[in-house]
C-alpha cells in the first residue's frame, strides 16, 4: 500500500528483463506536483515488466507510464480518477511512450493492454501510445472497461489514442459495472 507520495508511488528505470509489478494498491501520488515525478506507477526506460492488478487511484499525474522496451503487460489493473493535474504532461490514465535510450540497443516496445478498468479518466486520453521514435511495434489493445461520465459519441477515438500503425483495438467498452 502506497499512499499520499510527493512523487511517483513505484518507479523502476535500468531494470532488465523479468520485472513484474503487481499487487499494489497506490492512492494520492505524486502531492509535490514536481513535472515527470507524478506517475503512480512508471516503468522506465531500458526496463522490461509485466503490470497488473493494481489499484491506482486519485493523483497527479498519470496512472501509469511505460518507456520501457519488448512486450510490455498491462492488464487486470483499476484506475480511478488519475491525471488531476490540469499542467502536467502525459494526463492520460495509461502512457506508453518508445523511448530510445543509448546507448543500449533493447527490443522495440510493444504493448499489449488488457482487460483493465479505467473510471473517470481525463480528457487528453484513457490510453495513449504513441510511435515517437519509430521504435515500437504493433501493440494491443482490448477488453479494456472505460466508465466515463457524460461520454461523447466519440469516446473510442477520443479517449483512445493509439498512434503505433497496426495496432490491434477490439472490444474496448463503455461500462460502468
Amino acid at each position: 500500500i502506497i499512499q499520499r507520495t510527493g512523487w511517483d508511488g513505484i518507479q523502476i528505470s535500468n531494470a532488465r528483463g523479468g520485472n513484474k509489478v503487481f499487487n499494489n494498491t497506490i492512492n494520492d501520488y505524486g502531492i509535490r506536483n514536481n513535472d515527470g515525478q507524478e506517475a503512480g506507477i512508471i516503468i522506465g526506460s531500458n526496463t522490461n515488466a509485466d503490470i497488473y492488478n493494481n489499484k491506482v487511484t486519485k493523483g497527479i499525474g498519470s496512472g501509469l507510464q511505460v518507456f520501457g522496451y519488448g512486450v510490455i503487460k498491462v492488464y487486470d489493473n483499476y484506475f480511478d480518477s488519475t491525471g488531476n493535474d490540469g499542467t502536467a504532461l502525459g494526463l492520460q490514465t495509461i502512457y506508453a511512450n518508445d523511448y530510445i535510450t543509448v546507448p543500449e540497443i533493447n527490443e522495440k516496445q510493444t504493448m499489449h493492454v488488457y482487460n483493465n478498468f479505467i473510471k473517470n479518466p481525463m480528457k487528453k486520453g484513457a490510453i495513449f501510445i504513441t510511435n515517437y521514435q519509430s521504435n515500437s511495434n504493433a501493440s494491443q489493445v482490448y477488453d479494456n472497461k472505460l466508465c466515463i461520465n457524460n461520454a461523447p459519441s466519440n469516446w473510442l477515438s477520443a479517449y483512445l489514442k493509439l498512434y503505433v500503425p497496426g495496432t490491434f483495438n477490439n472490444n474496448n467498452i463503455l461500462s460502468c459495472d
